[in-house]
């Protein structure tokens, strides 16, 4: 879903994906908007795009205000939401911290400073012109699947990938829970169901797979490789080749 008629209200339980075209007026906004997706508890995606005069049409509209509280109050919010896209912090931190929490962890694994993207977005064409900006709302990764072919590697039979999905889930279980936060923080089970298709057998081959940027594979991309490295010297019948 892409709009600017928030205004009227989205009763859809389903979106699974918000893309913001502009530059939001204050992190309450976006916050807001972005919140519109996923509201079935299944993963969804937010993307923000923005330019420079996105922030000097808001500025112009800031100096047009005739009351000096409000004034401050529209200056105070024009700097938070330019903090916010403009920073390297993780963009769930920063929400968070907005609002008045504080948590523990210092990176959710899931916004685009935490190395992770939507993997529709990598699906544009290479001849299309960059935008000036493109920040992943922190939480859950959404949907879109991609099919990847690489050397060597191997496409999972059911009952083969049914036994490697829950080995898989098992060390994600153990790592959030060593970490402190929640499974979909280490990986989303978009990430684990294409992980049992793919099967990478190194960190390059692991940075095509949806979900995982540089920092989430320096994080866990060893520990992944080994544990796929593990399954595959354990298994018992050969795997179909693509």
């Amino acid at each position: 879903m892409g709009t600017l008629a928030f205004g009227l209200g989205i009763n859809k339980a389903a979106v699974r994906a918000v893309i913001h075209l502009s530059l939001p007026k204050s992190v309450e906004q976006f916050y807001q908007e972005a919140g519109r997706g996923g509201r079935d508890g299944l993963p969804a995606d937010c993307v923000l795009l923005w330019q420079k005069r996105d922030a000097a049409l808001l500025s112009y509209f800031i100096r047009q205000i005739a009351d000096a509280a409000e004034k401050k109050r529209a200056w105070e919010r024009y700097n938070e939401i330019r903090g916010f896209v403009e920073s390297k912090t993780c963009r769930h931190l920063q929400i968070c911290t907005h609002f008045g929490e504080n948590p523990k962890w210092k990176t959710c694994g899931a916004c685009d400073v935490c190395g992770s993207e939507p993997g529709w977005l990598s699906l544009r064409p290479k001849t299309q012109p960059a935008v000036p900006r493109e920040t992943a709302v922190p939480g859950v990764r959404g949907t879109a699947q991609r099919t990847f072919q690489t050397d060597g590697k191997l496409i999972a039979t059911s009952a083969d990938g049914a036994r490697l999905r829950e080995i898989l889930r098992e060390w994600r279980r153990v790592a959030a829970k060593q970490q402190g936060v929640p499974a979909f923080v280490v990986m989303h089970d978009t990430s684990l169901d294409e992980l049992c298709r793919v099967r990478p057998a190194s960190l390059s081959d692991l940075l095509r797979v949806h979900g995982f940027g540089e920092r989430k594979v320096e994080l866990y991309g060893e520990q992944i490789i080994a544990e796929l490295t593990k399954f595959r010297d354990s298994a018992s019948e050969r795997p179909l080749l693509i």
